[in-house]
């Protein structure tokens, strides 16, 4: 992974992951290092690491950071719903919590969110719901 640092903020605006970079750029996809080469006089480069660990480490700190903005605190801090009733209750707890923090529906959590109800049904023995018709 290179770092660059830039050095005209007027001319670049990067946001990744709904976070606004300041002047220190992180690339692992080639897209700053492509610009630093194109505009080298708008780009500086600081490092190239050589060291794989830290280059792992970086990414998953930046995935984190990125995941904890998108989604708030929902694996720490769950909404505790569905987890006082049932086993599986806090995997749901933390996809509402997700639901809540996210800033459109997704059709991945609600998916998810029927799966794990379906499961808590069959868990349960709730297989009919004639009961319920009004």
């Amino acid at each position: 992974m290179v770092k660059y640092k830039c050095l005209n903020n007027d001319r670049y605006t990067f946001i990744c992951e709904g976070r606004e970079y300041d002047s220190t750029y992180y690339d692992s996809h080639g897209t700053i290092e492509e610009l630093a080469a194109e505009y080298p006089q708008d780009w500086e480069k600081i490092e190239e690491s050589t060291d794989e660990f830290k280059d792992i480490y970086q990414s998953l700190l930046d995935m984190q950071r990125a995941k904890d903005t998108k989604y708030g605190n929902s694996a720490l801090k769950p909404l505790d719903i569905f987890a006082k009733h049932h086993n599986y209750g806090s995997r749901l707890d933390e996809k509402l919590a997700r639901v809540k923090h996210s800033e459109e529906l997704r059709k991945n959590d609600v998916a998810d969110l029927i799966g794990g109800l379906v499961l808590i049904c069959k868990d349960k023995g709730w297989t009919n719901f004639d009961d319920l018709i009004d």
